[in-house]
C-alpha cells in the first residue's frame, strides 16, 4: 500500500507541529516550541494557507485575538514576535 503524503493545506498548526517535531500541538505555544514554530511559519509560502488559518495560528500560539487582513501580515507578525510570546505550560501563565 502506498502511503500518501499528508495534505496540510488547511491545517497550518498541524503542519507547524509536525515540521518542528513537536509531538503534542498543545506544546507549540510553550517556551521552547514557540520560537521554533514561528521560524517554521516564516519559511512557509504564506499564501499556502488562508488568512483564517493564519489568524487561528496567531491566536493559538500567542493567546492574543489579533486579526490580520492577509496571510503575509500574520506571518510577518509571528516572525517579528518570535521572542515576545509564549506560555509556561506547567504554570499555565503567560510569560
Amino acid at each position: 500500500m502506498i502511503q500518501k503524503k499528508k495534505d496540510f493545506r488547511n491545517r497550518l498548526l498541524e503542519y507547524l507541529a509536525e515540521e518542528a517535531g513537536c509531538q503534542d500541538l498543545s506544546d507549540l505555544p510553550t517556551g521552547f516550541w514557540f520560537p521554533v514554530a514561528c521560524f517554521i511559519a516564516g519559511s512557509v509560502k504564506a499564501e499556502r494557507y488562508s488568512v483564517r488559518e493564519w489568524n487561528e495560528a496567531v491566536r493559538y500560539l500567542t493567546g492574543e485575538n489579533i486579526r490580520f487582513a492577509s496571510p503575509i501580515q500574520a506571518q510577518q507578525f509571528l516572525e517579528v514576535n518570535k521572542d515576545n510570546f509564549y506560555t509556561d505550560n506547567k504554570a499555565g501563565k503567560r510569560m
